[in-house]
């Protein structure tokens, strides 16, 4: 399995694509985790364009990886408001439900770890849960390592 994050711009998504799909002979599956955590530093009138050229190079990922006949198993975005590293607004937030529905839909990847249903706080969906937030809000602790791995089902892997 080779695990690939996609450039936050999908500038050069097809290095990525190229990269995973070009994995060693025993690789069956590819599973594609990407954040928009940089979405804040782009300009009103430019989200909708991020969010376009994002689903697009899932879309040249996946495409890829299944004409090397390699399964594709995408992640949903955690969420990261709150975060000193990159400024999360409302339209961030936009942002990232727009991808994590495209994610979930079925017909795009071959299966689906939704990290944002483990992680999100259910009173502020944009934000992390106190217990799986290491403190910036942008990356999961110990705990939340351990609950995002704990939500992977194995039998995505089952080929």
């Amino acid at each position: 399995m080779a695990w690939v994050r996609m450039p936050w711009r999908a500038s050069i998504e097809m290095y990525w694509c190229r990269r995973a799909c070009a994995g060693s002979s025993c690789s069956r599956a590819s599973t594609t985790w990407e954040g928009l955590a940089r979405n804040g530093e782009v300009a009103p009138a430019e989200h909708a364009a991020l969010v376009k050229r994002v689903l697009y190079a899932y879309e040249q990922i996946v495409l890829r990886a299944h004409a090397r006949g390699l399964r594709v198993i995408g992640a949903t975005i955690t969420p990261y408001a709150g975060s000193d590293y990159y400024p999360a607004g409302p339209l961030s937030e936009v942002d990232r439900q727009a991808v994590n529905a495209w994610i979930r839909a079925a017909g795009h990847f071959d299966g689906v770890i939704d990290f944002d249903d483990v992680l999100r706080n259910l009173q502020h969906h944009d934000r992390p849960l106190r217990a799986c937030d290491c403190g910036d809000h942008l990356h999961p602790s110990a705990s939340g390592y351990r609950a995002m791995g704990e939500a992977v089902p194995l039998s995505l892997f089952v080929l």
